[in-house]
């Protein structure tokens, strides 16, 4: 029963994320799921087996599917592929009937090191002939791919990154990576996965990389490279300035839609979200948990109200068993069970975006309806969705955070700010209260109509 889509009932406080995405699916034309990443090792563990296999519907290798942690070395020292992990991931997720995408094809950071020093026939030949084996190997039990991952330079200027791959293959290496894997699998759903390109519009350069991500795959898709979906990482700090700011709902919502204009699904792909940092500004362990909480909310209802949203995959859901840790060199809490097992904000916050998306406000029972009804808005106000789609007390809430930024003055008309409303980024250290994620919080989300998906891109 939808009767409040801004609260999550007793019900829901205890149902699997997996039933809330279910609910949610009804009559979509583009279904959800929700999803994370599983290394192997940890499926030893009763109580990480249970919870995943409740909770997703989903899985991706968080290691085992990438070049070289799949070579090893014969006492010859010749490499050899070795599936034994990744398969038992693979099999595991496939007898709980889940579903399985692969991460990922290439990508420089987990490639064999002599890639380096391989002459360009030498590495082209590699390149497509492990994309081949990986696939063929995979072929029926998994559905989909993270064809390239990060090819943008991490700089955010919007350039490629400089790899070996377009160092000595050139830029059409994405094409032709693509183009092998469509070979390989005719039936699998292809992707372009990134980071740190999740919001458009936002001010003071912050969108490069976002705008850079979207100018590769319209050129893609040009050019009739078989691209189906773009994966938007989502790896958040909730204390992060300058480029690790997290976007704002607005941003994420408008990202999406742009995407699905040219006919592209678009998933969140290894969501996480970081929150030690605001101690240093004074924030306690409940208001650093509520502020993970919201952005994990506000981001998830943002993109499940756009039609071209195919749903998202965690990084991961028990504190303990998390990437952050090692990588960033200090213990955080970045995902939605605590390291005891305790169910944190951050979980709520995910049912209440989930049921959000089954029942929305207005009564609309899906992303496409509501589509349906913005479009009818938009033809009395063209300039909806970039203007006015978001209030000031939107997804953010109200009392813990900045207004969203105006871009271009009022409405985007070039008239100058609005008074009383801050032109900055919103602050996630500024003021000391937060948003309760218990309480009600009503999103007010204005999606677009879904244009028809071509066939190329299924």
């Amino acid at each position: 029963m939808c009767d409040d889509a801004s609260d999550v009932s007793s019900e829901d406080g205890t149902r699997s994320l997996q039933s809330l995405v279910a609910d949610a699916n009804r009559g979509r034309r583009r279904q959800l799921h929700v999803g994370t990443a599983i290394m192997p090792h940890l499926l030893d563990d009763l109580k990480y087996e249970a919870v995943a296999n409740e909770h997703f519907d989903h899985v991706v290798c968080e290691h085992h599917h990438k070049w070289e942690p799949l070579l090893a070395k014969r006492a010859d020292g010749t490499e050899v592929y070795d599936f034994t992990q990744s398969d038992r991931i693979v099999d595991w997720a496939r007898r709980g009937g889940n579903k399985v995408k692969g991460h990922t094809l290439v990508w420089h950071v987990t490639s064999p090191k002599w890639i380096e020093e391989a002459p360009q026939a030498r590495l082209r030949e590699a390149v497509f002939e492990h994309i081949k084996t990986t696939m063929n190997h995979c072929l029926g039990k998994v559905y989909a791919w993270d064809v390239v991952n990060e090819p943008l330079h991490p700089d955010a200027t919007g350039r490629l990154a400089d790899t070996p791959f377009l160092r000595k293959l050139g830029p059409a290496y994405i094409d032709d990576c693509f183009r092998v894997a469509h070979h390989t699998d005719p039936n699998a759903v292809l992707i372009l996965n990134e980071n740190k390109g999740e919001g458009a519009g936002l001010p003071r350069g912050r969108s490069a990389k976002a705008d850079a991500l979207f100018a590769l795959s319209r050129d893609l898709l040009a050019r009739g490279v078989p691209l189906h979906e773009v994966g938007l990482q989502a790896h958040f700090d909730a204390a992060g300035t300058g480029q690790r700011r997290v976007p704002t709902p607005h941003s994420v919502a408008r990202n999406i839609a742009r995407f699905g204009d040219l006919g592209l699904g678009v998933n969140i792909s290894e969501m996480d979200v970081r929150a030690a940092g605001l101690e240093q500004v004074g924030l306690g362990l409940a208001q650093r948990d509520a502020a993970a909480a919201a952005v994990f909310h506000d981001t998830l209802a943002a993109a499940l109200a756009q039609p071209a949203f195919t749903g998202v995959t965690f990084w991961g859901f028990c504190d303990a068993h998390s990437w952050c840790h090692d990588f960033y060199k200090c213990v955080d809490r970045p995902l939605l069970w605590d390291a005891a097992w305790r169910p944190k904000p951050a979980l709520a916050a995910v049912r209440r975006a989930l049921r959000g998306a089954a029942c929305s406000e207005n009564g609309l029972r899906n992303a496409e309806a509501a589509a349906a009804a913005a479009e009818g808005a938009a033809e009395q106000d063209p300039d909806a969705f970039s203007t006015a789609a978001f209030g000031s007390e939107e997804l953010w809430g109200s009392d813990w955070m900045l207004p969203e930024p105006v871009e271009g003055g009022a409405g985007g008309t070039g008239a100058g700010p609005v008074a009383g409303v801050s032109v900055d980024e919103p602050d996630w250290s500024a003021g000391q209260r937060y948003v309760d994620v218990t309480a009600n919080v009503t999103a007010h989300v204005t999606a677009r109509p879904q244009p028809a998906v071509h066939e190329s891109n299924r």
